[in-house]
C-alpha cells in the first residue's frame, strides 16, 4: 500500500460517507411503497381478507416470531412501537435465521426471520404450507474489533482487504502485527499479540453471509481450509472449526452463540474481532473496520454505503437474495458485505386466522 493510498484512506475516514448512523436510521425498514403495499395484501389475503387498520389501539392475539440476530435490534424496535400504537402484541424471540425458519417450519411461531432462505439446505425442516420471503431490513455485517496499539492508543482506523480477512479467518494470519495487516495500515502502530478471532458457533445466517463473501471473494484461500477441517460444504450456516493443521492456527478462535454474545465478547476482551451486523458495534461504541471492496476503495458500513452496495444485489422470483454482484460491486462508495434480512410468514387464504392476520399485517405495513 503506498503512503498516498494511505493518507487517501485516512482523508476517507473523516467523510460523512464512512460516519456509522445511529441505531435507528441503520437498521432502517424497506421504503418501497409498492413492495410493501403487495406483502401487506399478501397477509390479509392469508387472514381471509377483510382487515382494515387503523391508529385506534387495536390490541389482539399475540403474534411470535422467532430467528435472525442480524436483524434482532430493528424488529424488537418496531415490536416495542406498534405495541404503543395499536395495542398489538408482537413477541420476537432472536435466536438464529436457521432455528428461526425451523420453528416457523414446524408451527411453533407465527413467522421466521432470517437472511437465507430454505433453499440454502442450511434448515432441518421445511414449511408443509405456502409461505413467503419478505425483505425488511438492509445491513451489512461489520468486522467489529477490539485492539490497541503498542502505546495503549485503542485503534478506530483498521483496514482489512478480502485476502486479508480471509487468512484471518482461516487462522493463516494469526497476529496482529503480520506483514500483511501491517502493509494496508501504515503509521498504525499494531501490536504483536495473538488475534482472537470471535466466530458464531450456532448455526446462523451471519455464518453463511459471511462464509459466502470469503467463499466468493478468496476461494483459494477458503476452499482449501473448509477441505482440511472436512467442514462440509464452502458456504455454510456452521462455521468450520477445529483443532490447530499445518498452517491454520486456531487456537486463539473462540465460539459465541449468538450476535449479542459475539459483540460483549468483543467489548469486554481485547486484541479481538467478530463479524455481526453493524448495530450491535455501534450499540457497543465499537469501531467497524473498513474493508476494501471492488473498486480498491475503503469503506466502512453506513446507512448509505450499505444501500450503494445493495443496488447490485439480485432478488429472485421468490425475492430470496443474490449476493454475487454485492461483493463485485464496482462502485467506489459500496460497502461490500451488504445484505437483506426477511421475514417469513404465511402465504395463502386461511392460513392463520383472521386476528393474527390483523396484528401481523399492521405490523409489517408499519
Amino acid at each position: 500500500m503506498s503512503t498516498a493510498a494511505s493518507d487517501e484512506r485516512n482523508q476517507e475516514t473523516e467523510s460523512p460517507v464512512r460516519k456509522p448512523c445511529r441505531l435507528r436510521r441503520r437498521l432502517r425498514r424497506l421504503s418501497n411503497p409498492v413492495a410493501t403495499m403487495f406483502v401487506f395484501t399478501a397477509v390479509v389475503v392469508a387472514a381471509g381478507g377483510g382487515l382494515v387498520v387503523t391508529p385506534a389501539l387495536a390490541a389482539g392475539p399475540e403474534v411470535t416470531g422467532q430467528g435472525s440476530s442480524y436483524a434482532d435490534p430493528a424488529l424488537q424496535t418496531w415490536s416495542t412501537q406498534v405495541r404503543t400504537l395499536y395495542g398489538d402484541n408482537v413477541n420476537y424471540q432472536v435466536s438464529s435465521s436457521v432455528t428461526g425458519l425451523n420453528f416457523f417450519a414446524q408451527d411453533q411461531v407465527t413467522f421466521g426471520a432470517s437472511e437465507i432462505g430454505y433453499s440454502t439446505g442450511q434448515m432441518s425442516y421445511t414449511p408443509n404450507k405456502p409461505y413467503q420471503y419478505l425483505p425488511d431490513v438492509a445491513g451489512a455485517t461489520c468486522l467489529m474489533y477490539n485492539v490497541s496499539g503498542r502505546l495503549g492508543n485503542r485503534i478506530t482506523n483498521l483496514s482489512l482487504t478480502p485476502k486479508v480477512l480471509a487468512e484471518i479467518w482461516t487462522g493463516t494470519i494469526s497476529r496482529w502485527n503480520d506483514p500483511q495487516i501491517a502493509a494496508i495500515n501504515s503509521g498504525v502502530l499494531l501490536p504483536s499479540a495473538p488475534i482472537v478471532a470471535v466466530y458464531r458457533e450456532d448455526a446462523s445466517g451471519e455464518n453463511y453471509l459471511f462464509s459466502q463473501y470469503l467463499n466468493y471473494m478468496e476461494p483459494q484461500v477458503w476452499q482449501p481450509f473448509v477441505s482440511t477441517l472436512q467442514s462440509g460444504a464452502n458456504v455454510t450456516a456452521i462455521w468450520p472449526t477445529g483443532t490447530n493443521h499445518g498452517k491454520y492456527n486456531l487456537s486463539s478462535f473462540v465460539g459465541q452463540t449468538g450476535s449479542d454474545n459475539a459483540s460483549e465478547y468483543v467489548t469486554t476482551i481485547g486484541d479481538s474481532i467478530t463479524y455481526v451486523e453493524t448495530a450491535y458495534a455501534i450499540e457497543h461504541n465499537m469501531p467497524c473496520a473498513f474493508v476494501q471492496n471492488a473498486s480498491g476503495n475503503w469503506v466502512q458500513p453506513s446507512e448509505l454505503t450499505d444501500a450503494v452496495g445493495l443496488e447490485r444485489a439480485t432478488l429472485l422470483p421468490d425475492l430470496e437474495q443474490e449476493l454475487d454482484g454485492v461483493y463485485s460491486n464496482p462502485l467506489p462508495t459500496a460497502y461490500p458485505i451488504s445484505a437483506y434480512s426477511y421475514l417469513v410468514t404465511p402465504k395463502g387464504a386461511g392460513s392463520m386466522s383472521s386476528a393474527q392476520g390483523a396484528v401481523l399485517g399492521r405490523f409489517i405495513r408499519y
